[in-house]
């Protein structure tokens, strides 16, 4: 882009209507690097992009030849709005053009069409889509008044006929209407159609062929699901443990054989239903099983979904609770007897959902996450934990969750199975079941002395994001009330004191045998099991200590209030066992909380990344973010403290600061600095610390680096000088401008003498800024909003960025960015421009 152009785009203010236009009207222009980063700035606008943005960013990234990137913002929409076919109609035309590298996106999305929409077989692009699809066993069907109209083919044995179910009766009919539709594509042979008069009365019908639901099924009867029982009958005392299955084999054994090992002592059997599994060795394994009497065996001839699949469970004894349990699942020790003992608190307790890893409101360590499950011993230990601690009374929750879900057969008996008919193949149908039963009067549960581990969706695969997306519209519509007590459930987290309790006992017993370093401040892109120490400060001026912990089950992380919860915090830190701290900053947390941290409770070292240590600026900065000559009069460094204010907390004076850092490295037992500039400017300041003081390596960093802006920061890292001599067009990406220390100024400085010396620069700045409106007036500087860490590789990508720009004034932010750029595979511009 020439700098004329660059002047040409409006400046703020924008909202989204002004970053489309001007994106779309760049795309009219064929500017299609300019128009793509306004789009991208429209998509970044908000946390949940909006449609038309990334409607706008796909057409182009699809011009600019980013065929992939353009399907994935068309398949996000396509979730966003489930019910609009143009939308569908646009991603598959994308698909289609380059269908060997996008068949599974092509395949789920079509097939997710035509189950809303099964007519659309008529349409002669949707046919030649079919025909690509590669699907053997396949059809639509849909109503006509009295009547059930459609279609069905299998490719691989061409006499296959249709599998009718009836309310749980099946029975075969023939085909034999004409297709020619289908015939021109290529499908069938021109005959493969039927018709079929609906009874007067029925609950539930379902066409399949060679066990592939028909697009368009199930279709929903008159009839009341379950009839009313006469309150005469007597319920039985045995539990029916339902477990469906599709997919999934190593986890559904691993499933069944927890169950087996489980020490229950109330009477059960387990039903397990083959949802038409397409996994021979987890059929045949289910028929042994069977053989051995381990299992009742119910094999569905047409596939269901979960729904379908527990509905034909749930008929098989009127008298009998039922649990629902997901193939995916690890249950351990008494958790049947448990379950049941809270089922039966209360006579108006309908559901009973245990604690879960993976268990939306009921997950554990952190709610409404998929919290990672290490060891499955560990999750056998944590279940015994929450088993002793955990209260025995039932806790309300707004609904139970599908993955284990205890259901009493008094509640079931009075509204019916699972609703098969609204919800289909799965996904939000248990959420209905209990708000069905909440209008009732019913309650539903949790149990919190229970764990269960739930790897989640192993079943459905990918094709979960579909059938979210298409039900939990329904649920909105249906109980407009339930987000509302669902959010004031996750606000009052009555769940919360105990999650926190189970982690501090948890971190004592398994933390020990690490014997690790316990980090204060932040990591840097560690793997594996860590822990850090963070200061977090919240609203009122309250600070909390969270220790968080990665890479180990049942941990993740855990709060202290401060000062409130210190004692806790002392007491978690030695029963852990912590080999020893490492500090790292003295500026970003509260005096106080580094001072109780290094009392002596526990060793630590200390790795100096700033000059906090003495300069309550942190990083020497003076006016306009210019490094002072570090004077050893510190009457000036009070003068400069006191016009611009300091940069760390609890400062109270320039001599009570230096003689707390003295003491605290005198204690250390060993102190690290970046390099050698610094490691001097300490010995300057505390000379009797001298042989102490020691400049550390790390991450292949150059001691030698030198806070000269024309020097390389990492040994191994490719640098690219700026030149006046440049012409091409570049794009420097700025990975952070929110503060002086990280090169906000010299960032305005770059951009102005670029522009002036007419150099093609564009300096895309990630993230948020100190000031966007300073920044926005510079046609060369792009903001992208906030993006995701996991995003800013694609962000580089499609922003065109060959290098990354280093521009801070302070040597252990440089040495931050430059290895972000070795992170990203990019070089680093880190030379000036002069005037």
């Amino acid at each position: 882009m020439s700098p004329n152009n660059m002047k040409s785009v409006p400046r703020l203010p924008y909202t989204l209507s002004d970053y489309l236009s001007i994106a779309l009207e760049k795309l009219d222009d064929n500017d299609l690097i300019t128009a793509f980063r306004y789009a991208d700035r429209a998509c970044r606008l908000t946390k949940l992009p909006d449609a038309n943005a990334l409607i706008v960013r796909s057409a182009v990234l699809s011009k600019r030849g980013y065929l992939t990137d353009a399907i994935n913002d068309l398949k996000i929409v396509s979730l966003m709005m489930p019910g609009n076919q143009n939308i569908f109609f646009s991603l598959l035309q994308l698909c289609w053009s380059d269908l060997e590298n996008h068949q599974k996106i092509f395949n789920q999305s079509l097939i997710s069409l035509l189950r809303q929409a099964p007519k659309l077989c008529f349409n002669s692009e949707v046919v030649t889509w079919i025909a690509g699809a590669g699907i053997s066993a396949m059809g639509a069907a849909w109503r006509e008044g009295e009547f059930i109209t459609g279609w069905a083919i299998n490719t691989n044995d061409p006499e296959s006929s249709v599998l009718i179910e009836l309310d749980g009766n099946f029975f075969s009919v023939g085909i034999g209407m004409p297709t020619p539709w289908l015939a021109t594509a290529g499908i069938g042979n021109g005959h493969n159609g039927f018709r079929l008069k609906l009874p007067d009365s029925f609950n539930l019908l379902r066409i399949g062929i060679s066990g592939s639901s028909l697009w368009g099924c199930p279709f929903v009867g008159n009839k009341h699901l379950i009839p009313n029982l006469p309150s005469s009958v007597r319920l039985s005392n045995i539990v029916d443990i339902i477990v469906p299955v599709f997919l999934g084999c190593s986890e559904t054994l691993a499933c069944l054989e927890a169950i087996k090992a489980s020490n229950i002592s109330v009477p059960h059997r387990i039903v397990v239903v083959d949802d038409c599994s397409t996994d021979e060795n987890l059929r045949t394994a289910l028929r042994q099983r069977a053989q051995r009497k381990e299992i009742v065996l119910i094999s569905r001839p047409i596939n269901a979904g979960f729904s379908g699949a527990v509905n034909t469970a749930l008929t098989l004894d009127s008298t009998r609770d039922v649990i629902l349990l997901n193939a995916d699942t690890l249950v351990y020790g008494d958790w049947l007897d448990r379950m049941q003992a809270a089922a039966y608190q209360s006579d108006d307790i309908a559901t009973v959902t245990p604690l879960s890893n993976h268990g939306e409101l009921a997950s554990y360590p952190l709610p409404m996450q998929n919290n990672p499950v290490l060891s499955a011993k560990h999750a056998e230990l944590i279940d015994q934990l929450f088993n002793s601690i955990g209260p025995k009374e039932a806790i309300d929750v707004p609904v139970g969750v599908g993955f284990c879900l205890y259901i009493k057969r008094k509640a079931l008996n009075e509204i019916g199975l699972l609703n098969e008919g609204s919800f289909g193949r799965g996904y939000g149908e248990d959420t209905d079941f209990c708000l069905r039963l909440q209008t009732c009067g019913w309650r539903n549960v949790c149990a919190a002395n229970i764990y269960v581990v739930h790897w989640g969706s192993r079943s459905f695969n990918d094709e979960k994001q579909y059938l979210v997306a298409q039900n939990l519209p329904k649920l909105h519509a249906g109980y407009p009330h339930h987000s509302d007590e669902y959010e004031q459930f996750l606000t009052d987290d009555p769940l919360y004191a105990l999650r926190r309790n189970v982690q501090r006992l948890w971190l004592a017993r398994v933390v020990p045998q690490y014997k690790g370093t316990l980090q204060i401040g932040n990591s840097d892109f560690n793997e594996g099991i860590t822990f850090t120490l963070r200061s977090i400060k919240k609203r009122h001026d309250q600070w909390h200590v969270n220790l968080a912990i990665s890479g180990i089950t049942g941990l993740d992380n855990i709060d202290y209030a401060w000062p409130q919860q210190s004692l806790e915090l002392r007491e978690d830190l030695s029963a852990a066992g912590f080999k020893n701290l490492e500090l790292k900053t003295f500026g970003e947390w509260p005096a106080d909380i580094i001072d109780y941290l290094t009392d002596g409770s526990i060793p630590y070292d200390v790795t100096l990344e700033d000059y906090s240590g003495y300069c309550p600026r942190k990083y020497r900065l003076k006016s306009n973010a210019v490094i002072c000559d570090d004077p050893v009069d510190t009457n000036e460094c009070a003068r400069c403290i006191a016009q611009l204010g300091p940069l760390v907390y609890n400062f109270t004076g320039i001599a009570p600061w230096q003689e707390r850092t003295q003491h605290i490295l005198s204690k250390a037992n060993k102190t690290s600095v970046l390099n050698n500039e610094m490691r001097n400017a300490y010995i300057r300041r505390f000379p009797s610390l001298s042989d102490q003081i020691v400049t550390g390596a790390s991450n292949n960093l150059d001691n030698s680096f030198s806070t000269r802006q024309n020097e390389t920061p990492l040994k191994s890292q490719a640098t690219v000088p700026l030149s006046t001599e440049l012409k091409e067009p570049m794009s420097i990406a700025v990975l952070s401008a929110r503060s002086l220390d990280e090169g906000y100024l010299q960032l305005i400085e770059q951009a102005n003498k670029a522009l002036e010396q007419h150099l093609a620069i564009m300096f895309i700045v990630l993230g948020d800024t100190l000031n966007d409106a300073n920044l926005q007036q510079l046609p060369n500087i792009h903001l992208t909003g906030i993006v995701p860490e996991a995003q800013i590789p694609d962000v580089l990508r499609l922003h065109n960025c060959y290098a990354i720009g280093n521009y801070s004034p302070c040597a252990h932010r440089r040495i931050q960015v430059a290895k972000e750029a070795q992170r990203y595979d990019l070089p680093l511009v880190h030379g000036c421009l002069t005037g």
